[in-house]
């Protein structure tokens, strides 16, 4: 089942972006968008990678978790966009 969090993304991305579906069709949204969570052999410490990449701003972050989870400066500086469904939706 699926919740909505990828579509959420694209839509936040080309909002921020002026609706630049070239360049959208063009890189892969994991690309565009750091996937805090997602872990890998060569992930490392993702917040510290974080801070120091050279991204263009806005930064995008995917999150699966509640805000009090983040880092303090993410809640008092950005901005979240909160998507919350029905679990009914989304159970079988």
């Amino acid at each position: 089942p699926k919740a909505g969090t990828s579509w959420i993304q694209e839509v936040v991305w080309l909002v921020n972006h002026d609706a630049d579906i070239a360049t959208s069709n063009a890189m892969p949204s994991s690309q565009r968008t750091f996937y805090i969570e997602l872990r890998s052999s060569r992930a490392g410490d993702k917040l510290s990678k974080l801070d120091s990449a050279a991204v263009d701003s806005p930064r995008h972050i995917k999150w699966h978790h509640s805000s009090p989870l983040l880092p303090e400066q993410v809640v008092d500086e950005g901005k979240i966009v909160y998507l919350f469904r029905n679990p009914k939706d989304t159970v079988v």
